[in-house]
């Protein structure tokens, strides 16, 4: 939690724009971060240096550092990640005029925000179609319970005038 408290802190330097405080802090706190033994933390851990590296200047480690990221990220199938990595490593190209390649990555950023938008919208989807289908169930279970109900009450009215029609037939029996 403390590792993850850190990178966080030097997310906010970043966008605060003190990327040479977000840098150095990175690597005061790299050995903490491998120490914990989370991919995911490490992961992150260079995504930020690389987009600080880049910040700074440092463009040829800031793609190091970025696809260092992105390659963890795809061992873990972390795919908002992969897509900030396509995102960053796009700028950083472009800003090394290097326009072939930031295109690439920009349109793999752009397929895999696509890929996660319609993931995110069908479950979406699914998920409203099943508590439709539930709600639908639950109407015509409450429809049937009240049917049953109904015919359970003109089957106990029947019974009853079964019950007074014999009762009168006995005592019109006794009287004649």
């Amino acid at each position: 939690d403390a590792v993850a408290a850190s990178l966080t802190a030097r997310n906010i330097d970043y966008r605060l724009g003190r990327y040479q405080q977000s840098y150095d802090r990175l690597m005061a706190n790299r050995n903490e971060v491998v120490a914990v033994d989370d991919k995911y933390l490490y992961a992150y851990w260079f995504y930020q240096r690389g987009c600080a590296s880049r910040e700074l200047g440092r463009k040829v480690p800031a793609l190091a550092d970025l696809h260092t990221s992105l390659t963890m990220f795809r061992q873990i199938r972390s795919f908002p990640n992969i897509k900030d990595c396509y995102e960053e490593i796009s700028i950083t190209y472009q800003q090394m005029e290097r326009y072939d390649s930031a295109f690439h990555y920009l349109q793999l950023f752009q397929h895999l925000n696509d890929s996660i938008y319609t993931s995110d919208k069908d479950s979406r989807i699914a998920e409203m179609e099943t508590q439709f289908n539930m709600a639908e169930k639950d109407r015509q279970l409450l429809q049937n319970k009240i049917l049953m109900d109904e015919q359970v009450a003109i089957a106990k009215e029947q019974d009853a005038r079964q019950v007074y029609f014999i009762i009168a037939l006995c005592v019109l029996l006794l009287i004649v």
